[in-house]
Formats: structure tokens, C-alpha cells, sequence
């Protein structure tokens, strides 16, 4: 059996504070210690080669005896309280970038019918990277293979789905976002078209539940809003900035509403790129897309094929640039404008 360690990132994973999927030890079992139990309970020959990293998928009877695990997916509604935040993710790298994220403040974690554990084999990791918690501190490792992230679902037909930012994160590399996007082997992480645009399709409608205790922009907390169509731009995103985040169709001719970020104190004086300089947002992008291959998602909306790049590219924009009250969304893809 090779050496199994539950990676530094993976720790949220064991607080119910943390807004993410969670597992619970069955005993007074440390919970690090019966994940990896669990893990090598359901440990296969052919993983000990892997070089990439991959999926193991448990269901309830396999982690029984090592306790539980529950979901920390909200589907949006509009009756979702939500909290925007605009920071680095817990334990971020030196040198990494802040983000828009939002999360449901008055969701709640239910059981998990399954779960997908995300397991990375050493060589896929930088040496930052390479960190268990042992004692409370954090502390080097070099073990065979690290459990990185737990991705639980509340049905058992779910595929496990990647979030757009994680698809971009491990495209970042390859767009000078460095630290990010690169792996312990020299070899930069790629993401396909199509792992973009099934992540946005997927994710577009869903959200983790906010933590117990979160540092929030102002306003702290408010209710999904639809806006109207109009024209205007973007602004960049700083600690000044308030943002609300917005639930509401992304492309004119297309009523699929994503999730997007608003500016609620900023007006077009505050724009940094107006409606025809702004690059395509991911929802524009996934829409595009989704008519190019033919998906019902489509519908309505001019055809485009994007790369893998240009959609890491709109990801980060929009991860740190928000739209302004004015907001236009017809597309602006070449040649796509209505």
C-alpha cells in the first residue's frame, strides 16, 4: 500500500464552519486519519501508476465504518441569501490573486449519496504544496499520493464537476498567473474547451454554503436581483468596491440565467472597458459554445467555438472585474454582436 496523506488543502473538509462538503469521523477517530482509512479501504492496484491526478468515487457503504460525509451545495433560488466575498482562497500560495466568490448564507449541508475524492500523486505537486497538518501546524510531507478535496453530491448520477475557477486555476500557467497552474513534475495543468463549458453549464445555477463565521465586502448579505438590459461596462474590483452577486440570463436572445457579479457603488464613470472592449464573460462563452455543438443551452444565441485559453482568460477577468448597474449583455464575440 503506498503512502496516503491528506493534503494541507483538504483540511477544510473537517470544519463545520468551512462552507464546503464535510467529513465527519464515525469515532473519536482524528478525521485525517479515517479519511486516509477510508481511502485505503477502497484502494485499487492500478491507482499506485498513476501519474495524473484522479477520482475516487465512494458511496455511503464505503465510508460507514469511517463515518460521514455531507454535501455543501446550494441550487439557487430566488429566496438565496448570499454573501460575496473578495479575497484569496484559505491557504493560498504566496503571491496568488483575490477573487470574487459567493456563497449561500443560509444554506444548508445535507447527506451525501457519494462523493468524489480528489487524489493527486506526488509528483503533481509543488513543493508549497506539499503540506499536511500534524498538531495543528503545518508541516512538509513527501508521501506517494495526497487527498486534496473532497466533491460530494446529493445524488448518485451526478458526475463530479470541476468549478469554472478551479478549471482556470489549473490553466494559469499557461496564461502568466502564476504561482498558480503548474504542477511539482514542471508540467503545466490543462483544461479542455469542453471542461469549461460543462463547468459553467453545471455551476451557473449552484453555490457552497457560506462559513459560520465569513469576511464579507459590504453590504454583507442580499437576495438574488434580476436586472434589465442596458449598456455599459466593467469596473475592477478592490477593497472600495461593493458587489452583490446577480442571478440573471447572461446573453440577449437567451433567457438561462447565470451567476454573475454586480458593482453597487460604482456608475459608468467608474467603467475600465466599455461593452465593446470588455472581453466575453464565461456565461457568454459557455453559450456560444453550447450552439456550436448543438446543446438545447444554445438556443438562441449566435454560434462560437471557444479555446481553453480564451476561456481561463474571461474566468480571471470576471474573477476580479465586476459588472457595472448598467451592464450590457449582448454578446460581444466576433462577430456575434446583435
Amino acid at each position: 500500500m503506498p503512502r496516503i496523506v491528506v493534503n494541507d488543502y483538504c483540511f477544510n473538509h473537517f470544519s463545520p464552519a468551512a462552507g464546503v462538503s464535510e467529513f465527519l469521523s464515525a469515532t473519536d477517530t482524528n478525521p485525517a486519519d479515517a479519511l486516509v482509512a477510508l481511502v485505503q479501504s477502497v484502494w485499487k492496484s492500478e491507482y499506485d501508476a498513476k501519474t495524473q491526478d484522479f477520482l475516487i468515487r465512494v458511496g455511503t457503504d464505503d465510508w460507514a465504518q469511517f463515518g460521514s460525509i455531507v454535501c455543501g451545495q446550494v441550487e439557487l433560488t430566488t429566496a438565496t441569501t448570499l454573501a460575496t466575498t473578495f479575497a484569496t482562497r484559505p491557504r493560498a500560495l504566496p503571491g496568488e490573486l483575490p477573487f470574487l466568490n459567493t456563497k449561500a448564507v443560509d444554506g444548508k449541508k445535507t447527506p451525501a449519496a457519494c462523493a468524489d475524492l480528489v487524489i493527486y500523486p506526488n509528483c503533481m505537486l509543488t513543493d508549497n504544496e506539499r503540506h499536511t497538518v500534524s498538531n495543528g501546524l503545518k508541516v512538509p510531507v513527501s508521501a506517494d499520493f495526497h487527498i486534496v478535496t473532497i466533491l460530494a453530491h446529493d445524488r448518485k448520477d451526478v458526475q463530479a464537476v470541476t468549478t469554472p475557477l478551479t478549471a482556470a486555476r489549473n490553466y494559469a500557467n499557461l496564461i502568466g498567473m502564476m504561482p498558480e497552474g503548474i504542477g511539482g513534475n514542471g508540467k503545466e495543468r490543462e483544461s479542455s474547451p469542453e471542461t469549461f463549458l460543462f463547468s459553467l453549464l453545471y455551476w451557473r445555477n449552484k453555490v457552497m454554503c457560506a462559513p459560520a463565521k465569513a469576511a464579507l465586502c459590504e453590504p454583507p448579505v442580499d437576495n438574488i436581483l434580476f436586472i434589465t438590459e442596458s449598456t455599459a461596462g466593467v469596473c475592477e474590483v478592490d477593497e472600495t468596491v461593493q458587489v452583490k452577486a446577480v442571478f440573471a440570463p447572461a446573453v440577449e436572445g437567451s433567457k438561462l440565467p447565470f451567476l454573475q457579479f454586480q458593482a453597487t457603488n460604482r456608475d459608468d464613470l467608474n467603467c475600465v472597458m466599455g461593452w465593446e472592449e470588455r472581453p466575453p464573460t464565461p456565461a457568454e462563452l459557455a453559450l456560444a459554445h453550447a450552439s456550436y455543438i448543438g446543446l438545447p443551452e444554445g438556443n438562441g444565441v449566435k454560434p462560437y467555438l471557444p479555446t481553453a485559453k480564451e476561456y481561463a482568460r474571461s474566468i480571471w477577468f470576471y474573477a476580479r472585474h465586476a459588472l457595472l448597474p448598467s451592464f450590457d449583455r449582448r454578446c460581444v464575440l466576433p462577430g456575434l454582436l446583435h
